[in-house]
């Protein structure tokens, strides 16, 4: 797998919202080269988390308005990996329930968006809506190997 685009997200625990140092940085290199970005923590987080909510609306998600991951329970008969296979098609990159379990637990049938990596808030718009879309077509057959 390539990937023509790597994001760095430095979250601090900072116990209010602040700027500059101690605070939160997402870097981004890339084609077009390296960049280092000091985002405002509240804020804009709540306004990518609303922008995923508001897409995402009639889905079961889960996340904090501060935060910059959302989970996003896959209704039936969506699978991740098929989910994520599609995505990555149409450009569009998350990570599925498999790698948060530890031991031998079954994941859960969800996948985990991170608004915090996208540029700008129209990307996370582009991103969540790609994510809609492809829920509201029909889900691609699972091969069967036997």
């Amino acid at each position: 797998m390539r990937f023509d685009r790597i994001a760095i997200f430095d979250w601090p625990a900072a116990s209010r919202p602040k700027r500059g140092k101690d605070s939160i940085w997402l870097g981004l290199a890339g084609p077009e080269g390296v960049t280092a970005e000091n985002l405002p923590t509240r804020a804009e987080a709540e306004a990518r988390m609303k922008i995923a909510a508001d897409a995402l609306d009639g889905f079961s998600i889960r996340g904090h308005k501060h935060s910059y991951q959302i989970w996003l329970e896959l209704p039936e008969p969506w699978r991740a990996d098929v989910l994520r296979d599609q995505a990555m098609r149409k450009g569009v990159f998350f990570l599925t329930g498999d790698a948060f379990v530890v031991g031998r637990q079954q994941a859960p049938h969800a996948i985990r968006i991170c608004v915090g990596s996208c540029r700008t808030r129209d990307e996370v718009r582009q991103g969540v809506e790609t994510i809609r879309d492809i829920l509201h077509g029909p889900a691609a057959a699972t091969p069967v190997i036997a």
